[in-house]
């Protein structure tokens, strides 16, 4: 007989491992397009995504009778990404160098790719706004805290600490819309 809390963890358990597959699943991805030499030596391969079971048991107690609430799930541990990954990725999508990117240079098109880095590197990160401005150029942190801003108000983005990981993979991928 199965407890309504066993219920719950076993269902946690198979979400939890469901978007830790698909987090890994993206990740790599995403480091065989910027590494795909790294992957054609045989040096890494993808790690086999943790099976959930299929069909979990529903409840059946005398003792259980309410409905299950949705529980919203814990997040997994994410992949790292790296603050130069991001700028290639944006730089190639952008037409512009990396060090375009990371230098002086104010056109509008890197000024707006730059802000788009800044953006996706303090989301996906996890480096606080100094460190992504150190890691961009060198620059002040109240720079980047503005480019950031201005990228999110000017595509109708939540700010860069609210939005989902998904979210800014997304974006990362395909850029904005």
């Amino acid at each position: 007989m199965t407890t309504g809390s066993e219920y719950l963890a076993r269902l946690r358990e198979r979400e939890r491992a469901k978007r830790v597959a698909e987090s890994k699943e993206r990740a790599f991805k995403l480091a065989l397009r910027l590494r795909p030499e790294i992957f054609l030596a045989g040096e890494l391969k993808p790690a086999p995504a943790p099976q959930a079971p299929d069909v979990i048991e529903p409840v059946k107690s005398a003792i259980f009778t309410a409905p299950v609430e949705e529980v919203e799930p814990l997040e997994p541990p994410a992949p790292k990404v790296w603050v130069r990954d991001i700028v290639a990725i944006v730089g190639r999508r952008h037409l512009t160098s990396s060090s375009s990117i990371v230098g002086a240079s104010r056109r509008r098109e890197v000024v707006r790719a730059r802000m788009e880095a800044y953006y996706l590197a303090a989301a996906l990160s996890g480096l606080s706004i100094s460190q992504v401005a150190k890691r961009i150029g060198g620059r002040d942190h109240t720079t980047v805290l503005h480019g950031v801003d201005v990228f999110a108000a000017r595509h109708g983005l939540p700010k860069y600490n609210q939005i989902s990981r998904s979210q800014a993979l997304d974006i990362l991928e395909r850029g904005v819309l």
